[in-house]
């Protein structure tokens, strides 16, 4: 158990498995909020693979991996609204995340 870097609240968790449900990989790390706004499990059919990913606030709070759309959720301490606000995008900033393995 480490405290994550200020601005880096939440624990990151995303499991890379096969359709068989074996794991491939597994990364986890302490992100800011905006890496969590996009949890949940993603499909990519034409390798065969499910990626389920987790975020959450606590200490030692991301040990169970993510397998499935019940697990793959963001669990936050307090509520979002107690948060420093996200910071706005420029009108060319591009909005969303990237899935990086």
């Amino acid at each position: 158990d480490f405290p994550c870097f200020p601005g880096t609240r939440y624990c990151f968790s995303q499991h890379m498995m096969r359709a068989s449900g074996e794991s491939v990989s597994v990364t986890k790390r302490c992100v800011a909020l905006e890496e969590c706004l996009s949890t949940g499990c993603t499909y990519l059919r034409h390798e065969e693979y499910k990626v389920c990913t987790s975020c959450c606030e606590g200490s030692i709070c991301n040990l169970p991996l993510p397998r499935n759309a019940s697990d793959a959720v963001f669990a936050t301490l307090s509520p979002l609204s107690a948060a420093p606000p996200l910071p706005r995008p420029g009108p060319a900033a591009p909005i969303g995340l990237g899935l990086a393995l």
